[in-house]
Parts: structure tokens; C-alpha cells; sequence
């Protein structure tokens, strides 16, 4: 599953917190514990807050600003600080490649 960081962050910087947010994904993390399910977290799913898009300029090419990084740790570290005891894998970024066979 992946949590969507303007959920928690919709500014994308620590000033302003969603502590809805973070109920919601623990409450979601938590049923999945009770029925046996190990879970396993994408930080970052295309789901930059528009904030940090304008701020950015971000793109479909990418970022025109390393400077990104410091707000993706923040972020990062929200999640460890509220959720870590209860998530089996966290990944990074999230990037699938599905192949149809041949019909």
C-alpha cells in the first residue's frame, strides 16, 4: 500500500501536520496486522503535494531542484516516527511495470 503524503502533510513540509491522517493509516495498518497481513509501505506513489510542485517545478520530466530531498525526508521521518513499530517494509518509491500477455 502506499501513504499518500499530502494526506499527512498537506503542505509538504512539517508546518502543518494532519493528525487525521496519521489516524487513518494506523487505524488502516493495524487491521491489517489483525488479520495476519504483513505491511509493507510505499512512501512515494506520484503523489507529491501541489505545494511542492509549484515550489519545485516539478515536471514529468523530474525535478528542477535537488532540494526536494529534504522535504521527502521529513516526510520520511513522519512515518518512522507514528508508524514504524507496525510496518514490515517501507519502499521508497514506487515504480511497477506490468507485461499483458499476448491475447
Amino acid at each position: 500500500m502506499s501513504i499518500s503524503w499530502a494526506r499527512l502533510m498537506p503542505d509538504g513540509t512539517k508546518n502543518k501536520i494532519e493528525q487525521r491522517g496519521i489516524d487513518f493509516y494506523n487505524r488502516v495498518l493495524d487491521e491489517l496486522v489483525k488479520e495476519g497481513i504483513k505491511p509493507c509501505v510505499t512512501l512515494y506513489h506520484w503523489d507529491l503535494p501541489q505545494a511542492l510542485q509549484v515550489t519545485f517545478d516539478w515536471n514529468l520530466s523530474g525535478y528542477n531542484s535537488n532540494a526536494i530531498t529534504f522535504y521527502y525526508q521529513r516526510f520520511r521521518n513522519l512515518i518512522l516516527k507514528y508508524m514504524c513499530l507496525i510496518i514490515c517494509l517501507i519502499t521508497t518509491l514506487q515504480t511497477v511495470l506490468f507485461t499483458e500477455p499476448s491475447l
